[in-house]
């Protein structure tokens, strides 16, 4: 896989009735809540980037995802890997930890 790609997992809670929550388990503090009839996965993206920029501006190194396979669900959650272009976020994002 191309180094500039990851792809983080992404935790959908469904436990309060038409919302959704997300959380990034590799990147604490990046979490959101839409709307269930709201375009979900660009919402997960666009908190995913938003998070990612916000690290790279404050001098912080970027984790690596854990693998999509390690990680445990709640019985009210899902899993979605989420892709991502960290050369986007310019040569600084490349120093992940």
């Amino acid at each position: 896989m191309n180094e500039n790609f990851y792809v983080y997992p992404a935790l959908l809670g469904f436990d309060v009735p038409g919302d959704v929550g997300i959380v990034f388990p590799d990147l604490p503090g990046c979490t959101g809540q839409c709307k269930l009839d709201f375009n979900v996965m660009a919402y997960v993206q666009e908190t995913l980037i938003f998070h990612l920029s916000s690290m790279i501006q404050d001098g912080e190194k970027i984790p690596l995802p854990s693998p999509i396979q390690n990680i445990k669900l709640d019985s009210d959650e899902g899993i979605i890997p989420v892709r991502i272009n960290i050369s986007q976020f310019g040569e600084t994002s490349r120093k992940a930890v």
